[in-house]
């Protein structure tokens, strides 16, 4: 029973692309979350909001 369930999961599917306008709802959603990483890496993520 476990191997079906993890079989179903497992399954490839191709992703749907997201939308210009997903991807401005992402981007603004994580945004705190990536410059406090950044700060906590000192790294520049930038790209990352781009």
């Amino acid at each position: 029973m476990r191997g079906k369930i993890i079989s179903l999961n497992s399954k490839g599917k191709e992703a749907l692309p997201l939308t210009p306008e997903e991807k401005e709802i992402l981007r603004e959603l994580y945004r705190e979350d990536v410059l406090k990483l950044q700060d906590l890496l000192q790294r520049d993520l930038s790209n990352w909001l781009n």
